[in-house]
């Protein structure tokens, strides 16, 4: 086997200070808008599921930024009914992080909660939840993101990528 070829298929949950836009806050009937969030900036991120440092290049984050498969929003990274709050919507690249803005239903007493928690800075925590393909580069002796596809994000409380946040 050639190991300079060396990938691996990972799924990764990162976890971010929710970083957004607070001139652009909206608000309409049915959502609270975050707008331009960072939901993964570059650098190298050690995800809550393999516990195993990753590099995200500018350059995969960008080429990537509009590659979702889902575009969900829960907490915490759960897959309970009650945890699915809303969803990240208009996606893109700016400055070599994924952004994107975060639609929070207020008609739910979970996205209510979550809202009023963020506006009084008790929670301010984004984590993007991902599949890459992972190449092992033995000139860095470490993993490098590739083929990066965003599954949805989670509202939390410690993001383990710098700058991912909504304020």
């Amino acid at each position: 086997m050639n190991m300079a070829n060396e990938k691996k298929a990972t799924i990764h949950k990162h976890i971010l200070k929710l970083s957004y836009d607070n001139t652009t806050l909206s608000q309409y009937d049915d959502f609270r808008i975050y707008k331009n969030a960072t939901i993964l900036s570059p650098g190298e991120w050690t995800d809550c599921i393999t516990h195993s440092p990753v590099v995200y290049s500018s350059k995969e984050l960008e080429k990537s930024a509009t590659n979702w498969k889902e575009n969900y929003l829960d907490l915490d990274h759960s897959f309970a009914v009650n945890d699915r709050i809303g969803y990240v919507k208009n996606p893109h690249a700016e400055n070599g992080c994924v952004k994107a803005d975060l639609y929070i239903f207020k008609k739910v007493q979970a996205g209510i909660d979550t809202i009023q928690r963020i506006d009084v800075g008790l929670v301010n925590g984004v984590s993007a939840e991902l599949t890459t393909q992972d190449r092992y580069d033995y000139t860095t002796d470490k993993y490098m993101a590739e083929d990066i596809v965003f599954l949805g994000a989670a509202v939390c409380c410690h993001p383990a990528s710098d700058g991912a946040k909504v304020r």
